[in-house]
């Protein structure tokens, strides 16, 4: 049976097996049908719902599949490209495997939100919890002491690890979503590579330190920026806009604070 899968079809069911070992799938709250031999990959659970604060409403996969979306059915030794990596808040633990990144024609990653409901440092939880703290972009909030609603460096959930900078390489990436979880480590300056990236950029409330990349500045066609709520250091500019904001001619929603 192996020898009939296409190449591309055999490396997409590898990345996706790797990445379920590596996240802890078999504790997973949801893990139908992943690795079952006779079921196509874009058959096994996905959450197919995502929270999109640009139109403020949850959305669906059209086509009730993490893949391309067509009429066809997914025959089994059919390749149908895997676009939508969505499983937020699935109970998700341990880091990305390097072999998420084979994966070049993912659109769109949701995995934020894992076992949020479990952790008291956020009272009100929902899929739009960013909107909720807006009053904690202040300088504590950005490089400096911590504020009351990030008290420590507890991790918030059992998924983190440091984001690699072969993120670069998943050039037809739409949006990213990793927030409320442990992330941590430096942003590589590759994630200026993402040129495709026109909706969501959401890594708040995890544990990145150092400065924001220059390089997030060519994502210019993003609508929404979320990346409040960790432990960048850099200069804050309070009271004005950071003259390099107007490179996002599209922004509709921004919960970062703006430095020099």
């Amino acid at each position: 049976m192996y020898a009939e899968y296409a190449p591309e079809q055999l490396l997409q069911r590898f990345s996706l097996a790797t990445f379920y070992y590596a996240t802890n799938g078999e504790d997973w709250n949801d893990h139908t049908g992943w690795l079952e031999y006779d079921q196509h990959e874009c058959q096994w659970f996905f959450s197919d719902q995502t929270y999109s604060t640009i139109v403020q409403s949850v959305l669906t996969s059209p086509n009730g599949s993490p893949c391309d979306d067509n009429e066809e059915e997914d025959v089994l030794l059919r390749y149908n490209p895997y676009v939508k990596l969505w499983m937020n808040n699935n109970g998700l633990a341990g880091t990305l495997p390097p072999e998420i990144y084979w994966l070049t024609s993912l659109k769109s990653i949701d995995l934020s939100l894992q076992n949020m409901e479990h952790n008291p440092k956020y009272p009100t939880l929902s899929a739009s919890w960013e909107e909720t703290f807006t009053y904690e972009l202040s300088v504590e909030a950005f490089g400096g002491p911590p504020t009351s609603y990030f008290p420590d460096t507890t991790p918030m959930s059992a998924l983190g690890g440091t984001i690699s900078s072969y993120t670069g390489g998943l050039t037809q990436l739409q949006e990213l979503k990793l927030s409320g979880n442990s992330f941590s480590g430096y942003l590589p300056s590759e994630i200026g590579l993402l040129t495709q990236m026109s909706l969501e950029f959401r890594l708040g409330g995890n544990l990145f330190t150092g400065t924001i990349p220059t390089e997030l500045y060519a994502l210019s066609s993003l609508k929404f920026i979320a990346l409040s709520l960790n432990l960048f250091s850099g200069t804050v500019r309070a009271g004005f806009l950071d003259p390099r904001i107007w490179a996002f001619a599209n922004l509709m929603f921004l919960y970062f604070l703006l430095f020099s």
